[in-house]
């Protein structure tokens, strides 16, 4: 598991975070931020936008926006797909 310290990252609470401009304006609200998570936290930890800190996690504020939009993007293109 990685920690903070190895990352070299700006590390902040889940509870912080969803307050950050740069995640704020991907993810609006704080549910929908937690229903991303619930949805794709294996993906979000493999590609260390996430972590687990003690009993919480913490989010990385450099990693995380490319990430989601690479989540949401996926999440478009399938759309299409199925429209199609």
């Amino acid at each position: 598991m990685q920690t903070a310290q190895t990352q070299g990252a700006d590390w902040f609470l889940l509870t912080e975070a969803v307050e950050k401009p740069a995640i704020k304006q991907l993810v609006p609200t704080p549910i929908s931020f937690y229903n991303l998570l619930r949805k794709n936290r294996r993906r979000l930890i493999e590609q260390g936008a996430i972590i687990k800190a003690g009993r919480a996690w913490a989010v990385s504020i450099s990693r995380a926006p490319e990430v989601i939009e690479q989540i949401y993007r996926e999440q478009t293109l399938a759309a299409l797909d199925r429209a199609a």
